[in-house]
């Protein structure tokens, strides 16, 4: 497994969502296992919960950071204004929204914005594998299907066989011809 490989198989989406952790690596849901196709249908709809029901959460973590993003601004803005104008300083635009942006408080806030923000990105693409985990079930069921179904047609005419071949036996010792059935004319054909 080449290094990038490895990389994203270590893809973990850790959420902390009002005390509440949520965390789960997408490299061990997205395996499928052949010899129990039945048990990953199951279990599809459980992982695809999670993730769909993770991914709202997350979703609304980013809103509501986005919201105390604009909060802090709001006030930190109110703060500087009011600083400014205690100092009887020029109060531009400018300087207002450096002094905000620059300010401890809205650079955490910032920074949680943007974890949260991955975070979602990371659930909405574990998501979105897990939509192509089901179709990848749905063609394997397909495909079993289709060669159990040739397995039966083949097993179907195989007994055809065996059922004529018993047949012209059966009619090979009644008519006392001593051929091999199925082979030459037909008895008193001659």
């Amino acid at each position: 497994m080449s290094f990038d490989q490895q990389q994203r198989a270590k893809v973990t989406v850790d959420l902390d969502l009002d005390g509440v952790n949520f965390q789960r690596t997408l490299a061990d849901d997205l395996p499928i296992n052949g010899a129990d196709i039945t048990g990953e249908f199951m279990e599809q709809s459980e992982l695809y919960a999670w993730w769909a029901t993770v991914s709202e959460l997350a979703r609304d973590k980013v809103a509501r950071t986005k919201y105390q993003l604009e909060r802090i601004y709001a006030l930190k803005d109110h703060e500087v204004r009011r600083t400014l104008a205690e100092a009887k300083a020029k109060v531009t635009e400018k300087i207002v929204e450096n002094a905000v942006i620059t300010s401890e408080e809205y650079q955490e806030c910032m920074f949680e914005l943007m974890e949260c923000k991955k975070q979602l990105g990371l659930v909405m693409a574990g998501k979105e594998a897990l939509v192509q985990r089901k179709d990848m079930l749905i063609s394997i069921g397909a495909n079993m299907r289709t060669e159990g179904g040739a397995n039966l047609h083949i097993l179907k005419d195989a007994a055809k066989q065996r059922a004529a071949e018993k047949r012209r036996r059966a009619e090979a010792e009644t008519t006392g011809s001593k051929r091999p059935p199925g082979k030459g004319r037909p008895p008193g054909k001659r």
